[in-house]
């Protein structure tokens, strides 16, 4: 699900996600997390032109962000067609649909000096960051009794469409765009050796974005649609156990698994490090480190101390700034933060400063490459929720 032929501009982790599941093997394979994760760690800078069934070659263009976690895969629509690419984030719980149109931009607050708006002093970025640190580093998580499951919930608007013709930089010049909603959860098993569940479910539910097509397009047949609506089992979460790499129970690379976590150091400066090792392949922009540690929170299985300790890291990197203090994921308020830079989207990571929980992320199109995206429409909005319960499959 991740980058592409494009319908929105994609993130470059998407599009990875996107060319690698556009081989047929790979589409009953379709991007579990673990997947998606190791490849975010191994190969987060091969973005290469890739073959659909030897009748179309897609050309990656643009950034996604969305998001995350949960791909879409890429599928073939006709030998005239030249792809059509799902891409997106993941937005969680909620019945409206995402905006197209965002002013945060506007509403961004240097995060390098306090200001007043109104006579209230506003809070930057390191600020809220260190709130949130405190927070969730004044608690700690309670662990799953034996039996017990985590459930992470999530609900998302992501972008999808189809791109019909390009220019010779291979920006799209003919296709349509839109964001489609999907519910995706997930409950992980006190012992993760045993087995997980996922069940995804597309709503129905669409809201059209633009393209030169008419608005009908968008209620075409998916391609994925059998995919993105199933049931899925396996042990240490292996969902697609044909998928290439394989899945390796407690592989310390795996963000599924403690392990990862338990690798990870506590300080904030050492964990920066850390993380601008695993994306210097990408050259470790403090955005493309902001993205990165997005996927980690979203995932739901960060600890606290981990939370706590990549909030404080965040907080160091430069640019970061309060986007927006109002953000409204399915009716909870957060607080966006994002890094303002010349990409072509721009990841905000939401938090509650007052107890540090991570609730969601978006992406909103800054320079999108796809002409009938407007700067400032927002390409995938995500939430969150994880809760602990008693029996798999119950909410």
């Amino acid at each position: 699900m991740r980058d592409n032929l494009n319908t929105g501009p994609l993130s470059e982790s998407d599009l990875d996600e996107a060319l690698h599941l556009l081989h047929v093997e790979a589409r009953t394979a379709d991007a579990p997390m673990t997947d998606l994760r190791a490849r975010v760690l191994a190969d987060l800078d091969k973005a290469e032109p890739a073959t659909v069934a030897s009748t179309a070659t897609v050309t990656p263009i643009g950034r996604a962000r969305g998001r995350r976690r949960f791909p879409a895969p890429w599928a073939s629509v006709a030998a005239a067609v030249v792809a059509a690419a799902v891409i997106g984030g993941i937005a969680l719980h909620g019945s409206s649909p995402a905006p197209t149109d965002s002013t945060a931009g506007a509403a961004g607050t240097s995060s390098a000096q306090q200001t007043k708006q109104g006579g209230v002093e506003l809070v930057t970025a390191q600020q809220a960051l260190a709130t949130a640190a405190t927070q969730v580093g004044a608690g700690k998580d309670t662990p799953l009794a034996p039996g017990q499951f985590r459930h992470i919930s999530l609900h998302a608007w992501w972008s999808t469409g189809t791109m019909m013709a390009s220019d010779s930089k291979g920006n799209p010049t003919k296709g349509f765009s839109y964001l489609r909603e999907q519910t995706i959860d997930r409950w992980v098993p006190a012992d993760y050796r045993d087995d997980w569940l996922e069940r995804r479910k597309l709503t129905g539910r669409k809201t059209w974005l633009g393209g030169t097509e008419p608005e009908s397009a968008m209620n075409r047949p998916e391609p994925d649609a059998d995919i993105q609506n199933a049931e899925y089992h396996g042990k240490c979460g292996d969902f697609f156990p044909k998928s290439k790499p394989a899945k390796v129970c407690g592989d310390a690379n795996d963000w599924d698994f403690p392990e990862y976590y338990a690798g990870l150091p506590r300080d904030p400066d050492q964990l920066l490090a850390r993380w601008t090792k695993d994306t210097s392949a990408k050259g470790s922009s403090p955005s493309t480190i902001l993205y990165y540690v997005t996927q980690i929170l979203g995932t739901g299985l960060a600890p606290a101390d981990v939370r706590a300790a990549a909030y404080q890291a965040l907080a160091k990197l430069p640019g970061i700034q309060v986007i927006d203090r109002a953000a409204n994921l399915d009716g909870v308020v957060g607080m966006a933060l994002g890094i303002e830079d010349n990409k072509a989207d721009r990841t905000e990571l939401i938090l509650d400063p007052k107890t540090g929980q991570y609730i969601g992320d978006r992406v909103v199109a800054v320079h999108p490459t796809t002409p009938w995206i407007k700067p400032g429409t927002v390409t995938s909005f995500t939430s969150q929720t994880s809760t602990a319960v008693s029996e798999q499959g119950a909410k």
